[in-house]
């Protein structure tokens, strides 16, 4: 991506779709018809390039992450979604459970499935609290 950054000049791209906007926004735009469709053409031709490469941009970088987390690419919106709704505390909170389930099921706990059951039990009561 970052080639393809330098070749289009993205911050130019962004610093004259600014400009634009800015220039859009005078009051007195449309006294002067013609200049101001060449003006609004423009800036929205600049916008949607930019969009486009933020769209871009975006997938790369789910796609990094799902690289990194062993999961297909589609699935990292369905997860950032659903880590929104856990706190620091509570994550923290549900890794120590999971690892002491760990322990549990490798020999610490005389019955590995009910500590399986419990763990699974305690993370969604984690989760649900916050």
């Amino acid at each position: 991506m970052t080639s393809i950054e330098r070749v289009l000049d993205v911050p130019r791209m962004r610093r004259d779709a600014a400009d634009l906007e800015e220039q859009a926004g005078v009051p007195n735009l449309w006294d002067d018809p013609e200049k101001a469709q060449a003006i609004s053409r423009e800036y929205a031709s600049l916008r949607e390039d930019v969009d486009l490469l933020a769209s871009l941009e975006a997938r790369l970088s789910d796609a990094e992450v799902a690289r990194q987390i062993e999961v297909p690419p589609w699935k990292v919106k369905d997860l950032a979604r659903q880590s929104r709704m856990w706190s620091a505390t509570a994550v923290s909170s549900a890794i120590r459970r999971v690892a002491r389930a760990d322990a549990d099921v490798k020999g610490a706990a005389s019955d590995a499935e009910f500590a399986l059951e419990q763990m699974v039990l305690d993370v969604i009561a984690i989760g649900e609290a916050g």
